[in-house]
């Protein structure tokens, strides 16, 4: 894992105990619930049990037309198309519109545009295929605000469109029968954290009131679709949204329709208490998998099915498809890595960039993600044929990946997203000049922020019991905008490793004073664990609840780790200075100063590196064993690197962590003959 900054909340203890004694809570759960800025009773019960307040529909703006224009079309039998998106949230919000509009005795069809053939949201030539069916009115879910083209065109057919969407607006709107979106200004929703399946349930609730229907009936109807597209589409958890999971989790463990309880079996989460999070690991990808590598219809028909056989048909054909996903994005990460072997300054630019002839665009976002994770920087991962080329970003918080390519519009055909995601599409021939306008921007950027572990608040091993797990089970559920906690357990001694899962992740025990704890760290080999027995670390952990027979017990997953002794904040600043002069920069004085090895220096490091035996080395790790006022992070690369160039060690290295073999080297090596040293002199 690469270096990360580690942050703390910062904690009123004295807020954290009027809560504890106000409302009558342990002083754990206080200093929770007061991190996360709740103070006052009212807020304290409103978090832990809900408000249980829901914002009337009509609120939106142009509800009233859409509830008028659906209710025409129903009554007069005319041909509606929803028209969803191949994400979960697309596709729970166009089942669950297909369903209500059955049960209302509609016309009704539905379309999933294909990711490649039709890309996201409307356009022309599906139109020109639902007026061949005779589609009256087009009802958009989760996509339709930018449809501006589209919907004009629409209209000249004849064909009304309503919008139900939850993306930001441009400033012009389309010219639909209804645009339902909270991000219109002219809005009066005060709650706006909607998904687009969240917005298309506010118009079914729109679409009932004239029924008088019980809301907690409509939510008993279509709350598994609500609670699956939220989470799939990272939608904070607050407020209404936060209130409505909590239900829809308690909807979704009934698994009344076939298709839901296939995806729950084959996660291993049927009969078991689910929360956001196992519906965002265990059956999302699933939903997802369907439009990444075909046609996200597939996973509507799965959501739609009406006995359980049918349900495992299709469940097969998404589950082998989501295999064949899994193996084309390991091959191409593979593709990625080697092109950062070869091209190492790749990995040292503030954008890493990376492309292939023929990479699959339906895991771009997930590769991109991933190597955004692996080195803690912003991404972008492109795949190009003979003329066209597309990519997919994602960034860190505090860099706006989407201003950032923006300031390349001049060499792309287009681009859209978000501060944290976006996508763009350009010619081939434009790889070249776009990689360096992004990396350009990124140089003129001063202060890109690192990747962070965020701890929320520190714990003492002693303290430690399975009483902890009932105060969190109060907090969830978690997700977006209410993060599972992460505790900080510091100055812990590592006693023991033990390799588990067929060598995959390791069993770690850790003793500070008399307490003594055991830690899983999954997705982590012997082979790639830097640290040893002995070692004094500090620990971001989670707490987690495990049934088994009916027992309860606690575990604990490791989530980062680092040497007590090391200050993050000055390992990545010194790493930015060290990736400036690899990356041929200019540097001052002062900073030459700083990550310029003397003599002396080198020879300590090479004699540590020659006299331990750690399986993987890092550079904040040899800096603070050597434990010198005059090493730092910066000048260990600098000398591992001139110990390459020389021979005097076999040195491959990933993401910040480096596999030293030490050669025997006959007569001594004359270390001005080092390019990289007589660079350093030079400047």
């Amino acid at each position: 894992m690469n270096t990360r900054e580690w942050e703390i909340s910062k904690l009123d203890k004295d807020v954290a105990k009027n809560i504890a004694e106000e409302c009558d809570l342990s002083y754990f759960l206080s200093v929770l619930l007061s991190i996360k800025g709740i103070k006052s009773k009212d807020e304290v019960f409103g978090f832990l049990e809900g408000y249980n307040k829901f914002s009337d529909p009509f609120d939106f703006i142009d509800m009233d037309k859409l509830v008028s224009r659906v209710n025409r079309a129903i009554l007069n039998f005319e041909k509606i198309c929803i028209y969803g998106d191949y994400d979960a949230d697309g596709v729970t919000a166009t089942s669950m519109m297909y369903l209500y509009f059955k049960s209302r005795g509609a016309d009704v069809i539905y379309y999933i545009p294909d990711r490649e053939d039709d890309g996201y949201g409307l356009n022309t030539s599906v139109i020109d295929k639902l007026n061949s069916y005779g589609v009256k009115l087009i009802f958009t879910v989760d996509n339709g605000i930018s449809a501006f083209n589209e919907i004009k065109y629409a209209n000249s057919l004849g064909i009304d469109t309503v919008v139900t969407d939850h993306h930001r607006p441009p400033e012009k709107l389309p010219d639909a029968i209804a645009v339902v979106d909270p991000f219109r200004e002219d809005c009066k929703s005060e709650f706006k954290k909607f998904a687009g399946v969240g917005v298309a349930f506010k118009a079914i609730v729109a679409l009932e009131s004239e029924k008088s229907t019980n809301l907690n009936d409509i939510i008993n109807n279509y709350g598994e679709f609500v609670t699956i597209g939220t989470i799939g589409d990272s939608i904070e958890l607050i407020g209404e949204t936060r209130d409505f999971i909590r239900k829809g989790l308690k909807i979704i463990s009934r698994a009344k329709r076939p298709g839901i309880r296939v995806l729950l079996e084959s996660a291993g989460l049927y009969g078991k208490q689910l929360d956001a999070t196992n519906i965002a690991f265990g059956v999302v990808p699933k939903i997802n998998a369907s439009g990444r590598m075909g046609s996200a219809d597939r996973a509507v028909k799965l959501l739609l099915a009406e006995t359980t056989e049918d349900a495992e048909m299709i469940y097969n054909e998404i589950n082998s498809e989501n295999n064949l996903r899994k193996s084309i994005e390991s091959k191409i990460m593979e593709s990625i890595d080697s092109q950062f072997i070869k091209e190492p300054n790749r990995v040292l630019e503030r954008i890493i960039i990376a492309e292939g002839k023929k990479w699959h665009p339906g895991v771009l976002g997930i590769l991109s993600s991933r190597v955004m994770i692996k080195y803690g920087k912003p991404c972008v991962i492109i795949t190009y044929d003979d003329e066209n080329a597309k990519g997919s970003s994602r960034s860190i918080d505090g860099f706006s990946i989407h201003e950032a390519i923006s300031s390349c519009s001049s060499v792309l055909e287009r681009f859209g997203g978000h501060p944290m995601a976006a996508g763009l599409n350009l010619k081939k021939e434009n790889i070249g000049k776009f990689k360096n306008l992004l990396i350009d921007y990124a140089n003129r950027e001063e202060n890109i922020p690192f990747l962070k572990t965020h701890i929320d608040c520190k714990l003492n091993p002693a303290t430690i019991s399975e009483e902890m797990l009932y105060d969190l089970d109060r907090l969830k559920p978690f997700g977006t905008g209410n993060n599972e906690p992460i505790f900080g357990l510091y100055s812990m001694v590592l006693k023991d490793i033990t390799s588990v899962g067929g060598g995959n992740h390791l069993k770690l025990k850790f003793v500070r004073d008399k307490a003594e704890l055991t830690v899983m760290y999954f997705r982590k080999s012997i082979k790639r664990f830097p640290y040893c027995v002995g070692d004094t670390l500090d620990l971001a952990v989670t707490l987690n609840k495990n049934e088994y027979a009916g027992f309860i017990s606690l575990s604990i997953y490791m989530i980062d780790l680092k040497l007590s002794s090391v200050d993050t904040n000055r390992v990545l600043t010194l790493n930015r200075l060290y990736e400036k002069f690899k990356n041929g920069k200019n540097l001052n004085k002062e900073e030459l100063n700083l990550i310029t090895p003397t003599r002396e220096n080198f020879a300590d490091i090479y004699r540590y590196i020659k006299s331990n035996k750690r399986p993987i080395y890092k550079a904040e790790i040899i800096s603070s064993m050597i434990n010198s006022n005059d090493i730092n992070e910066a000048k260990v690369s600098i000398a591992l690197d001139v110990m390459k160039e020389l021979r005097l060690a076999d040195i491959s290295s990933d993401a910040g962590e480096h596999e030293i073999i030490i050669n025997n080297m006959k007569g001594k090596v004359n270390l001005d003959s080092s390019r990289i040293l007589r660079s350093l002199k030079e400047i």
